[in-house]
């Protein structure tokens, strides 16, 4: 599995609004506050392992709280593009904003994750912790999450979903292991 840290040149801002005419995306839902609207986040339907790492990183056992999360998938076009392709993601903070000031404290997530995984080669992607400066406007707070980003190719849209679900299924089985949210279903390591 190859693995990224990247920085985002493009802030986040908290809470953000969606058109309510989209129905494949949704404004920002305070999970870690609203635990019981998980359901109303359209991107999750049809992706049980983000549902799951949604619950988890809300829970109130965990350090951590969602931002946001969506995949999108990408037929071949026949010319340039051959194969299936996806961006997926979910974006994260410390749930104490407090904590966020210093982006430093995402480094030990993509560190320890990079050494967790160093063995699983080949898995049909590349998986980016992207910091990214973000704003809290209704706390009047300023400081850095972090997306978990998988961008993944494969000959078939059920060979990439499988591929996507697993790294969200990886994601969600290291976390416990850092000691920032309860732990999880399943094992991919």
């Amino acid at each position: 599995m190859n693995v990224f840290l990247t920085v985002s040149a493009q802030p986040l801002g908290i809470p953000y609004w969606r058109e309510p005419s989209d129905a494949a995306s949704a404004g920002y839902i305070d999970l870690k506050g609203e635990p019981h609207r998980l359901d109303e986040v359209p991107e999750i339907k049809g992706w049980p392992s983000l549902h799951e790492l949604l619950g988890q990183l809300n829970t109130a056992e965990s350090h951590l709280m969602s931002l946001g999360c969506g995949v999108f998938i990408y037929p071949p076009n026949g010319s340039s593009q051959l194969q299936w392709s996806a961006f997926a993601y979910v974006g994260y903070c410390f749930a104490d904003l407090s904590q966020l000031t210093d982006a430093r404290i995402y480094f030990p997530h993509f560190f320890h994750f990079c050494r967790h995984y160093a063995a699983q080669t080949n898995t049909g992607a590349n998986v980016f912790f992207e910091l990214r400066e973000t704003g809290f406007y209704d706390r009047n707070a300023q400081g850095f999450s972090l997306d978990y980003v998988v961008r993944a190719e494969a000959d078939s849209e059920d060979q990439l979903r499988r591929v996507i679900a697993f790294h969200f299924d990886a994601l969600s089985d290291f976390l416990p292991l850092m000691g920032l949210t309860p732990g999880s279903a399943h094992h991919t390591s």
